[in-house]
């Protein structure tokens, strides 16, 4: 794990829970078998028809079918956000290892928290963790990963935003094709994409 210049206020171990410790178990066992999981850098994202995820600092829209998608799909795993996304939530993501990726901004010491300065930083600190990373955005997080994601978790909400001012990047599925789709409510579904080997990550 690269070590920052200065130490930030935050912790920088991995958290232990009951759930991580299971996942990490299980990962064990399975290197035991000579099959071992496939580190993935994963994008999750919900966007209008536009594209539109985010207006005013705030998720313009709620479902609790994606929401709960979103807690079943990264719980157990490690996720980076922007500082911005960060401040839009009330704690910590349970059971998660929270990594805000962010030069300036100081956070306040909490439990299952990480701040990290650079993209590299943070690969190498969620292949050690032995996790999935999952990139939950904003707009510049994901900008900043693009070339690094392995597969698209795309949540099509069936609305237009009026006066939205973020959005996913234009290009975010190039290089991508689509292999599955899931509905999780009437005219909500998730599409999942994954990167050809044409398009292989950077």
């Amino acid at each position: 794990m690269e070590r920052s210049p200065r130490p930030l206020p935050c912790r920088t171990d991995i958290p232990v829970c009951p759930i991580l410790k299971a996942y990490v178990s299980q990962i064990k066992k399975t290197k035991d078998t000579n099959v071992w999981p496939t580190f993935m850098i994963i994008g999750i994202v919900a966007v209008d028809q536009n594209g539109a995820i985010g207006k005013g600092g705030k998720l313009p829209w709620h479902y609790s079918a994606d929401m709960k998608f979103f807690k079943e799909t990264t719980t157990g795993h490690a996720c980076v956000m922007g500082y911005k996304t960060w401040l839009t939530l009330k704690r910590p993501l349970p059971n998660r290892l929270n990594i805000v990726l962010s030069r300036q901004s100081e956070i306040e010491a909490q439990e299952s928290v990480v701040v990290m300065r650079s993209v590299e930083s943070v690969l190498n600190l969620a292949k050690d963790s032995e996790r999935d990373l999952f990139v939950i955005g904003g707009e510049q997080v994901y900008r900043a990963f693009l070339a690094h994601i392995d597969r698209w978790l795309v949540t099509e909400v069936p609305l237009t935003i009026d006066g939205a001012d973020t959005f996913v990047p234009a290009d975010y599925l190039d290089g991508f094709t689509s292999i599955g789709v899931q509905q999780l409510e009437e005219n909500l579904i998730v599409r999942t994409y994954e990167r050809t080997p044409s398009s292989s990550r950077t």
